[in-house]
């Protein structure tokens, strides 16, 4: 098995993140000081489809309004009752120059919104338009974020499992580099079918449809140039299920929250159609040393990591760099 994964530098990377701990508790407690009355994450590519992910989760526990919005829809849409200056705008960018993004906290400055920002780069101009910046380490927006969040809800009365969830992520990152080590030959089969088949079919949905969204779009298309199609699993029986037939590669990701059921129908399915069908069940992934009362707030966590190294499985394959590109920030579009 090619070794395309560094577990010391994961682990150390995981580390520094968690180190961010009291600057995201402080900036919790002064959002929560400012009487916040609803919650607005905003982020494009592979932020949005994080946000997606971490608003449906937390809508469990709060009654705090979470909305998420695609930058550059949010800055051509016309119709925002929800802004207000009591309302916490919430994002994150690696570059901290998303043009999309300042785009949306311009606006957002202008109604005197509370924004927080997540960036790997202290002058960056999301850092400048924000009223709290916290540095994110390395890409990690589940963790800042979640720490951030389940912290101003923990304030609100609404997240008492807080305190033992913040403790037990100390060890999460190592964990998780653990169970990543563990699947690493599962992983490369999935790569080689990649590298072999011109187009794959996704399927996937609840708390994990916009991971899925992120790797499909972000890393599949813009990172490797594969053709690909994502479907939620409840949808992926109103037409995508026309397409399989013995020369279809197909990829499921198995949930492990209320969603499961759809899932396991569409494996049904495929597994009997399906030319070559692979499923990526996050059951058979959960970390160790993190309670099984946090194994679904964690799972898009988990599946995000899980992927990039599917990834760079393929990119070891097929000698496309993950950092390459054709057009993106190559020129003015």
């Amino acid at each position: 098995m090619k070794e395309v994964f560094d577990f010391e530098q994961f682990v150390e990377g995981g580390r520094e993140v968690y180190g961010q701990r009291e600057e995201l508790e402080a900036a919790a407690a002064e959002a929560f000081g400012k009487g916040i009355e609803n919650v607005l994450m905003i982020g494009i590519g592979g932020t949005w489809g994080e946000f997606l992910c971490i608003a449906q989760i937390l809508q469990r526990e709060t009654s705090l309004p979470l909305y998420v919005e695609e930058a550059a829809e949010f800055c051509v849409k016309v119709h925002k009752p929800y802004l207000t200056e009591k309302t916490l705008l919430l994002t994150a960018s690696v570059t901290g120059d998303t043009k999309e993004t300042i785009g949306a906290l311009e606006i957002g400055r202008k109604k005197d919104c509370h924004i927080v920002s997540f960036t790997e780069k202290e002058d960056s101009a999301i850092a400048g338009l924000s009223d709290t910046h916290v540095l994110m380490p390395r890409e990690d927006v589940y963790t800042v974020a979640y720490i951030f969040l389940l912290r101003l809800l923990f304030l609100r009365g609404e997240y008492p499992l807080y305190p033992k969830w913040i403790e037990e992520m100390a060890g999460f990152h190592k964990g998780l580099g653990a169970c990543m080590r563990a699947h690493g030959s599962e992983l490369e089969a999935m790569a080689e079918a990649l590298d072999r088949y011109d187009y794959s079919l996704w399927a996937g949905c609840g708390t994990l449809w916009g991971e899925l969204h992120v790797f499909t779009n972000c890393v599949l298309e813009e990172m490797q140039w594969k053709r690909t199609t994502s479907v939620t699993s409840g949808e992926f029986f109103h037409g995508p299920f026309e397409l399989l037939d013995g020369n279809l590669l197909m990829f499921l990701i198995k949930g492990i929250d209320e969603y499961r059921p759809l899932d396991e129908r569409v494996e049904k399915f495929a597994r009997k159609y399906a030319g070559k069908f692979y499923v990526l069940d996050m059951a058979e992934y959960k970390v160790r040393g993190i309670g099984d009362e946090f194994q679904v707030l964690m799972a898009p966590a988990v599946l995000s990591e899980v992927t990039y190294l599917l990834a760079g499985y393929l990119s070891a394959r097929t000698g496309h760099d993950l950092s390459f590109r054709r057009y993106y920030r190559k020129f003015d579009y």
